[in-house]
Parts: structure tokens; sequence; C-alpha cells
């Protein structure tokens, strides 16, 4: 897109040209259909956006830049190429606040002398951006504390698909699964982690009162709570790596026995476990490793469980010096059982004859 020449600024400029560019914007046409654009609600109080800047055609909006990321940003974004996503402009300026633009905004600091930030954003926003930044690291550190809790005490994490809902929250009569329980006692005496849990509760009644109104909407589209099924399941797989990562540095290149075995959950899917026994600091250890679902319960089915778990986290079948299965022929088959193949893996061959 050709841009006019109040829009451009070489990147070798200098610091005194970056602060003469900016001396030029903004340019915020009045009385236009933009005008809620230019300013940011915080704490009831009204913030001008001076780094929006808009390039007109014919008195009408051709694209939306920043005036200070167009001078001070290291890399390219939305805004320095000139934004056209006026449909979404509101949540594209949003976006873009909260991420490359703070940097462009302190270099600008730096560089400038006028203390007053007349010509950019306010100094209110960066702080409230750093508050809100301090909340959620506050948040997600209670978050991990409580999953890390309930995974110690063996307790299950999820109330029913209805009452575990934050739309339901309000009702304490309902059983609201232990993590949420817990999310709610805590918050009594936590000021941050209440405030949160009231504007997570409030945005998901929203939520669903919009998704009652429109039949093509589904899920929680861009509502981020922290508190849902999916922000716990990934911190229950970063627990899982960090776990995962502690049992391979125990057992390095060190020899160890196997044990596998599969069951059914209450959801009637097939699991395997996979348990690893090693000496580690003159101690016998073992570790659950892995579980995981069977579609194959073949002794073929389950040494490609098995193959595919340690190539993925690099242990060496080689290692294996001893197995404990049950006895049934996909596991101690001598020919396609799983023990026949990990011994085959390992370079022994099979015996035709078991019987001689």
């Amino acid at each position: 897109m050709h841009k006019h020449e109040n829009f451009k600024l070489q990147l070798t400029a200098t610091i005194p040209q970056k602060l003469a560019f900016l001396m030029q914007h903004p340019i915020q046409p009045i009385n236009s259909e933009y005008d809620k654009l230019y300013y940011l609600m915080i704490m009831n109080e009204k913030i001008p956006r001076k780094w929006i800047t808009i390039e007109l055609m014919c008195n009408k909006a051709k694209a939306v830049y920043c005036s200070i990321c167009l001078a001070f940003a290291v890399c390219e974004n939305t805004f320095t190429t000139g934004s056209t996503n006026f449909r979404h402009m509101h949540s594209v300026i949003k976006i873009h606040e909260t991420k490359v633009h703070i940097s462009a905004v302190e270099a600008y600091l730096r560089s400038s002398k006028n203390k007053s930030f007349d010509n950019s954003i306010s100094i209110k926003i960066l702080n409230e951006k750093n508050r809100q930044i301090y909340s959620n690291v506050h948040i997600i550190k209670q978050i991990f504390e409580i999953i890390k809790f309930l995974g110690k005490q063996n307790l299950p994490y999820r109330g029913s698909n209805v009452t575990e809902t934050l739309s339901h929250f309000v009702n304490e009569n309902l059983n609201h699964g232990n993590f949420l329980e817990m999310i709610r006692i805590i918050s009594k005496n936590d000021q941050i982690l209440r405030d949160h849990l009231e504007k997570a509760i409030l945005k998901s009644k929203r939520r669903k009162k919009k998704l009652k109104l429109s039949e093509k909407s589904k899920g929680r589209g861009s509502l981020i709570t922290l508190l849902s099924k999916t922000t716990v399941n990934k911190v229950i797989d970063v627990v899982l790596d960090q776990i995962r990562n502690l049992i391979k540095k125990e057992i390095g290149n060190k020899r160890f026995s196997l044990q596998m075995d599969s069951t059914q959950d209450i959801s009637v899917y097939d699991q395997a476990t996979i348990c690893l026994r090693y000496i580690y600091n003159g101690k016998i250890t073992e570790r659950l490793f892995a579980l995981t679902k069977v579609t194959n319960s073949s002794g073929k089915g389950f040494f490609d469980i098995l193959s595919e778990c340690f190539l993925k986290h690099g242990i060496q079948m080689r290692n294996i010096i001893g197995e404990l299965f049950n006895g049934a022929a996909n596991m101690r088959g001598e020919l396609v059982g799983l023990l026949a193949l990990i011994r085959q893996q390992q370079g022994f061959e099979p015996n035709p004859n078991p019987e001689k």
C-alpha cells in the first residue's frame, strides 16, 4: 500500500528526526465515526490515545497508523504498515496496546525530553499495563499452587459440565468441582484473585447471553478467564513435562526395568501405564512415566505405543534389563507378544519352538 509522506520515515532516521516526525501527528479527524477510538477508559478516566493517526483519502479513512511505532518500533506491525481492519478496529487496537507498542513507547520516553508525554500515550496506560501483568502473574501462580495441591492429594479437578461454568458460580449451593471451589475459598482472602473472579463471572454471563442470541456462535470465543478446563489442562501438561524431565535426568543412560499394563477407565477407554524402575542415589526408584490411550491391544500395538513414547523422550530400548507384564498372550507371546518384540529390538532372536 502506497503511504503518504506524513506516514513514512527512513530506517536510518536519527532521534531528532524521529521526534520531528512525531510533531506532525496525531492526525485525528473530528466528528467522524472513529471518535471513540481516540480515547481509552481506565478506572472511569478518559485517556487520549494520541498515538492513533489516520491517513485520509477524499475525506475518508484509508488506514490507521501508530505514530510512536512508525518512529520507534524495532520491527513492523499492523500499525506501521497501516491497519485497514475497520470492522474490528477496536479489538485490533486493544491487542496492539498490549504488545510491541509498549516497547516503542518506552523507547520514545527514553529519547524524548517531553516529560509531559503530550504526543504519546499517557503514562497512566503504561502503569495500567504493568498492573495487569503483575495481576496476571499473581493469578497464574495461585492457579499453579491449586493444581499442584489437587494432584498431590489425588483429587479430581472438575465438577459436572453444568456446574463448572462461571456463569453458575454465584450459586454456592452447587458443587462446582474442587478446582473452582478452591478458587472461591482463596479469593476470599486474596483481593487480586477476587477482582479477577468477579470480572470473569461477569464476562461469562455476557458470553452466555450472547450465545443465546446467536445460533452460529459456539464455545468461549475470545473469552479468557484463566479458570477454564483449558487452562487447567495446559498447567497439568507443563507439570507433566517437568516430572518427565526429572525422571529422564535420574535415569540418564543407566539400565532400568519396565512395567506395562492396561485397564479401562470410567469412560470405557483402554489406557496403558508405562512405569520405569531404576536405581537412583543407591535407592530403588519406581516412577509412573506415561498413561496412554490404547487403540490396538495386540502385542504390536503395545510395542508401537512403547516405542513412540521412548523415541519422543530419548529413552533407549536397549537399556531395558527386566520386564513385568501379565500373562496374556499379547504381552508374553513368544513370537508376536510385547516381550518378544522388545527382545527382537534388543537383538535377541525369537524362539520359533518355545516348547522345546
